[in-house]
């Protein structure tokens, strides 16, 4: 037997804990970097600075998502996306004849 079908499996809300369908959760990326800049007391040991970042997924329920206005941002990000995506379009056919 395999993977019932038609059922997303659940996930946990990473602000209130509460338990929510992954295809119901909304999904962000958060991003954390660790740098050791503040270590070093002379100039050779601040120009040795390690930095390093690293890329989570976090789940929230529809409810701590719209409390936290994760739905507007994510609206925005998508907005800037495809703004960035005409613009390079726009730039490849500037010198034909096509018109957009």
């Amino acid at each position: 037997m395999g993977r019932p079908r038609g059922r997303s499996g659940n996930v946990t809300c990473d602000s209130c804990g509460r338990s929510v369908p992954r295809d119901k959760a909304l999904s962000m990326d958060k991003i954390t970097t660790y740098s050791t800049e503040f270590k070093g007391d002379t100039e050779e040991e601040k120009l040795n600075d390690v930095r390093t970042s690293l890329r989570r997924e976090a789940h929230y329920c529809v409810s701590c998502g719209k409390h936290r206005r994760l739905f507007a941002k994510k609206a925005e990000m998508m907005r800037r996306r495809k703004d960035q995506w005409g613009q390079q379009d726009r730039e490849a056919n500037w010198g034909s004849n096509e018109r957009f």
